[in-house]
């Protein structure tokens, strides 16, 4: 195996592990995005919040991953019957 780039064993995959931060630097992202249309427009149902967000256009998967790290974080909380709310105490 030749050196990578910065004199690593990793030239067949020089960001071996810049997936994974880059893919948490997006969820977090989106995971503020949440906090402030709540924060901005009160409690909504998680369908309508995904519709205002523009989650359609997000990688599949990515407005559940985005509420699941908030509420893991306590930026977000989630109510009954799908509906989701934002933690005033933490920053946006």
């Amino acid at each position: 195996m030749t050196p990578g780039p910065r004199g690593g064993d990793d030239a067949e995959n020089p960001s071996a592990d810049g997936g994974d931060r880059h893919r948490s630097v997006i969820v977090a992202a989106e995971t503020r995005r949440l906090q402030r249309q709540l924060l901005a427009f009160g409690p909504m149902h998680r369908d309508r919040l995904a519709h205002t967000c523009g989650a359609e256009r997000w990688r599949e998967g990515s407005f559940e991953e985005a509420v699941t790290e908030g509420v893991r974080t306590g930026l977000l909380r989630k109510l009954p019957l799908g509906w989701l709310t934002a933690e005033r105490d933490h920053e946006v």
